[in-house]
């Protein structure tokens, strides 16, 4: 089953929503990423960009069969030790299965994974 318009509108809502928070709590240092959505083959891959820059925006979610996924950094390795694995589509390797709606986990996710994806040059983690 294909991801809808409304589960992606939905998740970039949640993930919006949590990075103005971590913004107003000045825990984070999210302020100047912004995310987006495209679609792909059915499913969506949700981008993260830092506006303050002009690299290009990067993976950060796949979005597929109503399902929020993330690779598996060996930066989320402790965060993310006790999380499903699934594959997010045929051919794929496991990724993790992330709860949308885990607003603390969420946000760990950005706070660890957005200045390291968002670097210039930056190399898969």
């Amino acid at each position: 089953m294909a991801t809808s318009k409304e589960y992606k509108d939905y998740v970039l809502e949640r993930l919006c929503e949590y990075m103005t928070d971590l913004s107003k709590d000045s825990k984070g240092g999210v302020e100047s990423y912004t995310v987006s959505a495209r679609k792909m083959f059915g499913e969506y891959c949700v981008y993260i960009q830092d506006s303050k820059s002009m690299q290009k925006p990067k993976a950060l979610f796949l979005l597929c069969d109503e399902c929020v996924f993330v690779k598996q950094y060996k930066l989320l390795e402790s965060l993310l030790a006790h999380s499903q694995k699934a594959k997010p589509y045929p051919g794929a390797k496991e990724w993790y299965m992330i709860d949308i709606d885990s607003k603390e986990l969420l946000q760990e996710i950005i706070t660890t994974l957005a200045p390291i994806l968002c670097a210039k040059d930056s190399k898969n983690t």
